[in-house]
């Protein structure tokens, strides 16, 4: 077969492994499974709204395709459209009936892993880095005017993110901040591993401790 005329393969521009591949002629490879369907609930089921904990997970725009700070933008943009249901009025009938809105709860450096780096740099390319008050909390901020009196905090053992949510808990400690900080951590557990296995006794455990701290007064 004679192949004089096909195009040399594109080389790869960014390297984000295990995530994905950027290559020079634009094109995004992704590396490992993206669709994750959480568990579902029957909305027509009566249940007790103390057993019930409301999360509404964001459809971001996702990176590199769309570039910092549309995360910021569509993370706004769900926080406006959850309050468009306080006075009972909103879009999603079952928010209206469900939703507490008197209990609502809305929740990276140098110093970090270089693999995470390389994520971020794809997701905003003109950034200073991993330091950039975008993503990192700690930078132009403190977090002694934290507004609220109570913080739990779930980390995973074997996450890539536990060192920084351990990292946010002891920094919140130290802030001078006056309320009451608990963090959890899932032992023997990877990233996300409540939504690759939502019936795993791991994360059954922590659901519970979740709506155990949302339901304390």
């Amino acid at each position: 077969m004679d192949s004089s005329n096909s195009k040399p393969a594109a080389e790869v521009a960014q390297d984000v492994s295990p995530m994905f591949k950027i290559y020079e002629d634009g094109r995004v490879e992704r590396l490992i499974g993206n669709e994750i369907v959480p568990p579902s609930f029957d909305p027509k089921t009566s249940v007790d709204s103390k057993d019930v904990v409301i999360a509404v997970s964001v459809d971001h725009r996702r990176a590199p395709e769309n570039l910092v700070p549309c995360a910021h933008e569509d993370s706004w943009a769900a926080l406006k459209w959850v309050a468009s249901h306080a006075d009972g009025q909103g879009p999603e009938d079952w928010l209206n009936h469900y939703a507490d809105f008197e209990r609502v709860f809305y929740l990276w450096g140098q110093r970090w892993r270089a693999s995470i780096e390389k994520m971020w740099r794809a997701a905003c390319p003109g950034t200073s880095g991993c330091d950039d008050p975008l993503i990192n909390p700690f930078v132009g901020s403190t977090l002694a005017n934290l507004g609220c009196k109570r913080v739990q905090v779930h980390v995973a053992e074997k996450d890539l993110m536990r060192d920084r949510g351990w990292f946010y808990y002891e920094k919140l400690k130290e802030s001078g901040w006056g309320g009451e900080a608990e963090i959890v951590e899932s032992k023997g557990e990877p990233h996300i591993f409540y939504l690759l296995n939502p019936t795993c006794d791991s994360a059954v455990a922590m659901r519970k401790k979740i709506a155990s701290f949302f339901n304390e007064i």
